[in-house]
């Protein structure tokens, strides 16, 4: 059974030194904020009711949700780990207070964990809005100018080589294959540990990998050709254990012959796309291309920078108004030019305040004669797209003006915000895993930013 809060006890807090604990000011002004819109806190209610069938009236009453969703931002404000979080919290009475825990039982993080699953782009967005709107009220945001930018959010990943994807793949079907052997439903060849013979071919890859002689390259190519034998008996032997567990009937055997059926079809996968890239020399289309065994959907982000000039991830498009509050988010399910997007990112800003902006603002990855037009066809008064390549006198005159300039070193300001987002909320780097994993990670982050720059206000 679902319950929302805690109720203030006040027997014995004479006993306690309340009158010395000195609270952060900022989270005693999100704490306002939140009670005063209460809608923020109803949304996660609801999506927390989707988790089981009448999970509002039946079972034992769970952790307070107003206390979870308070430290679910609490955790992204701080950039910490779900364990650190409930730990902290513990041993806090000011967090205690803002979490409307009291005097008791702090939720321990795997609470936290599940209820962080519950959470989807689509909820996030809406309590957003309802953030947005009151950033309006307390006038800290007016809707008068808005700018926008995109920025790669790295997988949790290490680099995406060849060899090291058969060595995961490896690991993964050993690991369960030796699983099976200690429960007893195998025995034998199928059941044979394939990692250190991986290793040692991965190892042997990384050295002759260095050398560009004629020799060296043709030692690399039959190294990589051991491994992907390698890979492929492990495969073989695995198919095997999951047809010989389709006849067990007990839960345990359910459950390993379900991890195979879900790594199988992707170490097949890998084991295709290194003889198609290495034995073969193919250029294999970067849609098809696989980045990680354990994360689905991630691509490669090329931004121009010189000390990373590949980034594995994916694409996150920020649109933010006046008062550095953050309208909108995308996370892109594939790598968009940003040419395509401006004019969606001004749509989406009418839809939000009700009015287009008096100034639309972006880098020139937007830039386009059509993006000018249709920006301008929607009302918005100016349009600071600065053009790419060579410009003609008429058009450098253009973005000479004083308007213009204004324009640019607003729009400029996103930049810092991505910075900040980056270095104190985590958006550097996502650490979730599963399914929709980068919403939950941006969204929460971002959330959690627009909550601070009210406070800041």
């Amino acid at each position: 059974m679902l319950r929302n809060r805690y109720e203030q006890m006040n027997m014995f807090e004479i006993l306690l030194p309340l009158d010395k604990i000195t609270p952060d000011p900022e989270l005693e002004r999100i704490n306002e904020f939140l009670d005063e819109y209460p809608d923020i806190l109803q949304c996660f209610i609801d999506q927390a009711l989707t988790r089981a069938e009448n999970s509002k009236t039946h079972g034992r009453p769970s952790e307070p949700l107003e206390a979870v969703f308070r430290m679910l931002i609490l955790r992204r404000r701080e950039s910490l780990g779900f364990r650190e979080t409930s730990q902290r919290v513990n041993d806090s009475l000011a967090l205690r207070h803002f979490t409307r825990l009291y005097f008791e039982s702090v939720p321990t993080y795997s609470t936290l964990c599940r209820y962080d699953h519950l959470l989807t782009d689509d909820v996030l967005k809406k309590m957003n809005t309802y953030i947005v709107k009151g950033a309006q009220d307390k006038k800290v945001t007016h809707g008068t100018k808005m700018r926008t930018d995109s920025t790669a959010v790295e997988a949790d990943i290490h680099y995406p080589t060849d060899s090291r994807l058969l060595q995961d793949s490896v690991k993964v079907l050993s690991r369960l294959a030796t699983k099976c052997r200690e429960l007893g439903l195998a025995s034998g060849e199928k059941t044979r540990d394939f990692t250190r013979s991986a290793k040692k071919q991965v190892l042997s890859i990384i050295k002759y990998a260095r050398k560009r002689t004629d020799e060296g390259m043709a030692k690399f190519k039959n190294t990589y050709h051991k491994l992907i034998t390698i890979a492929k008996r492990c495969v073989a032997n695995a198919a095997a254990l999951a047809e010989t567990l389709s006849d067990e009937a007990t839960a345990q055997a359910a459950a390993v012959r379900k991890k195979f059926e879900q790594m199988l079809p992707i170490a097949e996968q890998v084991i295709d796309q290194a003889t198609r890239r290495v034995l073969k020399d193919e250029k294999i289309p970067s849609d098809e291309k696989i980045l990680s065994i354990f994360q689905s959907g991630l691509y490669t982000i090329r931004k121009g920078k010189r000390g990373k000039p590949n980034e594995f991830g994916k694409l996150l498009e920020l649109h933010q108004a006046d008062g550095k509050i953050i309208t909108h988010w995308t996370n892109h399910e594939s790598n968009v030019a940003d040419v395509n997007r401006f004019v969606p990112a001004v749509e989406q800003h009418i839809d939000m305040f009700g009015k287009p902006p008096n100034l639309a603002a972006g880098d020139r990855g937007y830039s386009s004669d059509d993006n000018e037009k249709e920006a301008m066809a929607l009302e918005v008064k100016h349009v600071c797209l600065p053009k790419r390549g060579k410009k003609s006198k008429e058009r450098a005159d253009f973005e000479k003006q004083r308007w213009f300039k204004q324009g640019q070193r607003f729009r400029a300001g996103i930049e810092g915000t991505i910075s900040v987002l980056k270095r104190r909320y985590g958006l550097n780097r996502c650490r979730n895993r599963g399914d929709n994993a980068f919403d939950r990670w941006n969204g929460l982050a971002i959330i959690a930013y627009n909550l601070t720059t009210i406070a800041k206000a």
